[in-house]
């Protein structure tokens, strides 16, 4: 495992057990700036962490009993503190990086960089002030609730489009860790690709980072190759309290009750196979601190702004219950609601289609799901 120091790259430990099975520390040091790119990138922590992961694999890979691997990379999060003189925001491997004075070049992957534009962030600078939330009064008609982006808008289009081609230049090295990882394993490995959250960079006026109930933060690509896989998509919703579950029994074990999540296994070989057909999430609002992660430069340092809320998507839309009351004890709700006959969250439409079947059910989803024991956690996604 890799510690706390590989989101700069380069400079950091990582954990291993000895041979009486302690664990140990190990440092790797960073090679000098004026050490050649092949030497720099092979300590560059994505590119160490393929090397434990493929060691792990060929270790393990004839074993009669399934094994479990997990690789978590620090890219594409940014640095906390530069590994190097001028490291960009987001650094990637040396031999992905553009050369000096062409912000569109270097690797990003099937598109060119001079390709990737600030037109793809969708809802990039967006005007907030149809984003407001509501309230649902007694009575069951709606007002308006105070805004919580208060934000001042810090980032510029030139850092954005920046640091989304840097965030794509940080990819090329996990995608070659990939290739590595399946080229070991074989085919009779399930490999799961999934992410834990996402990146706004700019969508609502936010500045860049994450922790919000919508599509840039909370919607992250999943896909599975193994054995007997069907190729296609799925219609059904998956949570990542899903892939415990999934992955026991894949390995025919049997979940236990406290799981909330629920297998997707049957799926991967039944394209139409029944599964779940809400997903939801929550964030819980906390005062950050000097030095976390979240609040570095390249997150934006606001995560600390979004209050808490409990979300539920279906194919329709997506509704987020906020509490705008940011003490420990007291609640202030306010909602927000996105239609997916549009292609974003442009506009918050509760106030005119609360009282709608579809949204009524939405919110009471919320309230079923809000504090629910495991069996009725996965009742709720039915």
């Amino acid at each position: 495992m890799i510690m706390g120091g590989g989101y700069n790259g380069w400079g950091y430990k990582s954990v291993y057990r000895d041979a009486d099975g302690e664990l140990r520390l190990r440092s790797h040091l960073k090679p000098p700036l004026s050490a050649p790119v092949e030497e720099r990138d092979r300590h560059y922590a994505t590119n160490v962490a393929a090397d434990l992961a493929v060691g792990f694999i060929e270790k393990h890979r004839d074993d009669r009993a399934p094994y479990f691997l997990e690789v978590a990379t620090y890219g594409p999060h940014s640095q906390l503190n530069a590994a190097y003189p001028n490291s960009p925001q987001f650094p990637s491997a040396f031999a992905d990086r553009a050369p000096a004075g062409d912000p569109t070049g270097g690797n990003c992957g099937l598109n060119a960089c001079g390709d990737l534009t600030l037109d793809d962030l969708v809802g990039y600078a967006d005007p907030r002030e149809d984003n407001v939330p509501t309230y649902l009064d007694d009575d069951g008609t709606t007002s308006p609730a105070p805004p919580w982006r208060t934000n001042p808008v810090s980032l510029t289009d030139t850092q954005a489009l920046t640091r989304y081609r840097d965030r794509a230049r940080m990819v090329q090295s996990i995608d070659r860790l990939i290739a590595r990882v399946r080229a070991a394993a074989g085919d009779d490995a399930y490999i799961v690709l999934t992410a834990d959250n996402g990146f706004h960079l700019g969508q609502h006026q936010l500045n860049g980072g994450k922790g919000t109930p919508y599509d840039s933060d909370s919607r992250v690509p999943l896909i599975v190759v193994g054995p007997d896989v069907v190729p296609g998509q799925r219609r059904q919703f998956v949570n990542n309290i899903d892939l415990a579950p999934t992955f026991e029994d894949l390995a025919g074990l049997r979940s236990p009750r406290y799981r909330s999540g629920q297998s997707f296994a049957d799926s991967l070989t039944r394209v139409r196979a029944r599964g779940a057909e809400y997903a939801f999430f929550e964030h819980t609002y906390a005062k950050s601190q000097p030095g976390e992660v979240d609040t570095d430069q390249g997150s934006g340092g606001t995560i600390d702004i979004i209050p808490s809320f409990i979300a539920v998507r279906s194919e329709r839309g997506l509704l987020a219950r906020f509490d705008l009351d940011l003490s420990w004890d007291g609640t202030d709700y306010a909602y927000e609601l996105y239609r997916y006959d549009v292609p974003w969250e442009d506009r918050n439409v509760f106030a005119e289609d609360h009282d709608k079947r579809w949204v009524r059910d939405l919110v009471r989803r919320i309230e079923r799901w809000d504090g629910c024991q495991p069996a009725e956690c996965r009742a709720a996604t039915r």
